[in-house]
């Protein structure tokens, strides 16, 4: 029997189950109005559907056993489900979410779900299972089922009074969704990623690393020194010398490693002195200072494109879900229209310098800014400023400003942006389990 049936099991059978921690992902707490009869419920969870012989119980599981989706607006749900004379309808229901630690299957839930968008998000449901007007929702629900609980056709009865409260419940959610801002226009790309959870490497203004320099201009130097030296006694001269060469070249594309493993090559060389090992010591630390240079000259290049924000992201006091919108609507149009310089300004200097040049060998980093560049178009549903909207209710009042920075950091979500050189720009981000 595997670990999730178990659980399942084991809830059912005993009012309260505390699973061991290491199984504990997330805990469903379940109060099932006293009014209705236990024979009839079944406890429906992802693709199992059981028996349950207590109105109020707990279960620890995880995530996978759910099928929690790891994108951010998606939900899993689960759900009291009725087995009626007249048919099959669900009682009560709640969402799960990759931040979710402690969810409540009740009244009040089956009310949040019925309000929330099919691509609801943690927060935004949150703050529905804490609002007065859903909880009062939530409580006449609870009364509509004791008042059912007996008679003919229970199952449409309740199906009639959840999808009355969810129509109220659905006007609630429309009154608390914010007032958002103009979205800037942008003209239809082509380039976009090829996926939503990978790629954003290739958005960002191509430019060698220091390595690469290295690389070209030295095999480039070495052909043109053999051709004027003999290459038989170069190798008779340099044998001793083979094991510190090899360090060299092994370490070429860890640069700081490489500095130091170069400067151990060419100090040896020089010590020999043998004109042309010292040449080619020579060699060695120009082709250094070129990489150096160039790599500073990228450097300087890339801060300039961060003195041209977009105009919508210039706001210091901003609302962090208007930033959060805005910042995935822009981001998505200029990867789509592959406009790599204007891409760029969406990113802090530390960004630029020290992750983007690192997305292609980290893929972890590559998929966490990939998804939040798609976010804005992975929310199927609607319009642009629909997007914008769900974006906004959704993040607003999870971060603070502080010390220029915004920061929100949960079990599913790490970012920051910093506001740098007039705007609000990129400076982190990491999403677990992409």
């Amino acid at each position: 029997m595997n670990r999730y049936l178990l659980l399942i099991i084991l809830a059912v059978i005993s009012p309260i189950i505390n699973a061991a921690s290491s199984e504990c992902e997330v805990m469903i707490r379940s109060s099932i109005p006293k009014s209705l009869n236990l024979a009839q419920l079944k406890l429906d969870l992802y693709s199992n559907r059981v028996p349950i012989n207590s109105h109020d119980f707990e279960i620890c599981t995880t995530y996978e056993e759910l099928s929690v989706s790891r994108r951010h607006f998606s939900r899993s749900k689960i759900g009291i489900i009725g087995e009626y004379k007249d048919g099959i309808t669900y009682l009560l229901q709640a969402a799960l979410h990759r931040q979710s630690k402690t969810v409540y299957l009740n009244t009040l839930s089956t009310v949040a779900v019925q309000a929330c968008p099919n691509q609801c998000g943690y927060y935004e449901y949150e703050k529905l299972v804490n609002d007065k007007e859903v909880q009062r929702l939530g409580e006449k629900y609870k009364a509509n089922l004791a008042e059912l609980a007996d008679g003919d056709a229970i199952g449409t009865k309740i199906s009639d009074a959840r999808r009355l409260v969810g129509k109220q419940a659905k006007q609630r959610y429309a009154q608390l969704s914010p007032s958002i801002p103009q979205l800037p226009r942008f003209k239809k790309g082509d380039g976009y990623l090829s996926s939503p959870y990978s790629g954003t490497y290739n958005f960002f203004p191509e430019e060698p690393s220091r390595s690469e320099v290295f690389e070209s201009i030295f095999e480039s130097r070495v052909d043109a020194f053999f051709q004027k030296v003999d290459k038989k006694q170069f190798r008779k001269k340099s044998k001793q010398l083979k094991s510190l060469a090899r360090e060299m070249y092994k370490s070429l594309y860890e640069w700081d490693k490489f500095l130091i493993k170069s400067n151990d090559f060419a100090t040896a060389l020089r010590e020999t002195n043998e004109p042309m090992l010292i040449e080619y010591a020579d060699m060695i630390d120009q082709t250094i200072k070129e990489a150096e240079d160039q790599h500073h000259n990228t450097i300087t290049r890339l801060r300039s494109l961060s003195g041209t924000p977009f105009e919508s992201l210039t706001q210091r006091d901003i609302e962090f879900g208007e930033l959060m919108g805005l910042w995935s609507y822009i981001a998505y149009h200029q990867a789509e229209l592959n406009e790599k310089e204007a891409f760029a300004t969406l990113f802090s200097q530390h960004y630029l310098q020290e992750i983007a040049p690192e997305l292609l060998q980290d893929k972890n980093a590559d998929k966490s800014v990939s998804y939040l560049v798609a976010m804005f178009n992975l929310l199927w549903e609607g319009s642009d400023e629909q997007h914008m909207q769900q974006i906004k209710g959704e993040f607003d009042n999870t971060a603070t400003i502080c010390n220029n920075r915004y920061s929100l950091k949960d079990s599913f979500l790490d970012l920051s942006f910093v506001y740098e050189n007039g705007a609000w720009r990129l400076d982190y981000v990491q999403m677990a389990n992409l």
